[in-house]
């Protein structure tokens, strides 16, 4: 399962005033679902047969359809594809994944040789983030006291 956590400062303005609507999970499956497009959002009823409100109700169900109708009825939103929260939480994921196989007690090669084929990544992508992280953590200060 993805988290969304801490991501909220990469998302642009369109994707906060859903956030703030639905919630940022809620809102994360909407991106994934129909990122990119704009999308008129009716004032009222739920009509059965309207292609965009089906498709608001598949990304986000019933509940949070109404929710943003309620906010942005009558309005066309833009729903941002968030390439970069996505990305952001692609490798958390990932990173997590591979900590906790580490902890297992399995090797980098074979960690890599587990994830990368399922995530879809190259060895060589998946060693820079891993090699960036590192020296993240290198460049980080230490304090002079506990």
């Amino acid at each position: 399962m993805k988290s969304f956590e801490g991501i909220r400062d990469l998302l642009p303005e369109s994707a906060i005033a859903i956030v703030d609507v639905i919630g940022l999970e809620a809102t994360m499956q909407l991106v994934e679902v129909l990122g990119g497009v704009p999308m008129p959002v009716n004032k009222g009823v739920l009509a059965r047969g309207d292609t965009r409100l089906d498709m608001l109700r598949q990304a986000v169900g019933e509940e949070n359809t109404r929710k943003l109708m309620s906010a942005f009825g009558g309005e066309e939103i833009y729903i941002p594809n968030c390439y970069h929260a996505l990305r952001e939480c692609f490798w958390r994921q990932f990173l997590s994944e591979f900590d906790a196989l580490r902890d297992e007690g399995v090797s980098v090669l074979m960690a890599l040789t587990r994830l990368c084929p399922q995530h879809k990544v190259s060895y060589k992508q998946a060693m820079k983030v891993i090699s960036a992280r590192k020296q993240n953590a290198r460049d980080q200060p230490t304090l002079p006291f506990d």
